[in-house]
């Protein structure tokens, strides 16, 4: 009963080491193929992955994250959202301080276009309020990406296309200020979209930053849009 009962715990662990062992090498397969994936899966490195010395711990334990360009739990992440819908998993894994100063970052945003609708009088004020408190967030949210490339090890480089990036969406902030309070929030619109766009193709922002960007930036841009669409329809 004993040798039946390791015969049957070692016929688990090889069933699970073989599934593993083929779902991984199908990401990889499957990733590789993406057209323009920002990780660039090569064959040779596919290879690398699929070798049985160790990878399941590698990977599980994390260490392979941070073993040269080739980051194992980088491309797993994003594949991983994608298929198992992790929006909120990935969510409620946020470090606490961030979850709760990024929704608290976004209560003026809310508040604000709350007020425009219940207190019409005041719409030029309001409308002068949510303009700047849009413009310091965007601004911030291209400051992001500066500040990550100052590590030596971070995988974003301070190139021309980093750091050029990083500097536009305060120039957006800049632009929409100048601006009359609705084509200015328009703007403003426009600015949050396109910093969403651009921390959604960067591939090495951990998963619960994306998720939280995508919740901040969702309550962002509808409530700068409620408010321009009071202005324009008042």
């Amino acid at each position: 009963m004993h040798s039946g009962c390791k015969f049957n715990m070692a016929a688990v662990r090889g069933l699970t080491w073989d599934k593993t062992h083929h779902f991984l090498r199908g990401c990889c397969v499957l990733t590789s193929r993406i057209p323009g994936n920002a990780r660039g899966i090569s064959q040779e490195k596919m290879h690398v992955l699929t070798s049985e010395h160790g990878l399941f711990r590698k990977a599980i334990s994390g260490s392979l994250c941070t073993q040269g360009p080739f980051k194992v739990m980088s491309f797993l992440r994003p594949m991983s959202s994608q298929s198992q819908g992790s929006f909120l998993v990935d969510l409620k894994s946020s470090p606490s301080s961030a979850l709760y100063l990024g929704f608290s970052g976004a209560i003026p945003f809310c508040s604000l276009a709350t007020m425009a609708f219940i207190s019409p009088e005041h719409l030029n004020l309001i409308a002068h309020a949510q303009q700047a408190y849009g413009a310091c967030i965007l601004s911030f949210l291209g400051a992001v990406h500066w500040g990550y490339t100052l590590p030596k090890t971070s995988e974003l480089k301070p190139d021309w296309n980093t750091l050029g990036y990083s500097v536009t969406p305060s120039l957006i902030a800049w632009l929409s200020l100048l601006m009359n309070p609705a084509p200015g929030l328009t703007t403003l619109c426009f600015g949050l979209a396109v910093a969403l766009w651009k921390d959604l193709k960067t591939s090495c922002f951990p998963s619960w930053y994306i998720a939280l960007r995508k919740a901040l930036s969702t309550l962002a841009v509808t409530s700068v849009g409620l408010t321009a669409a009071v202005l324009y329809f008042q």
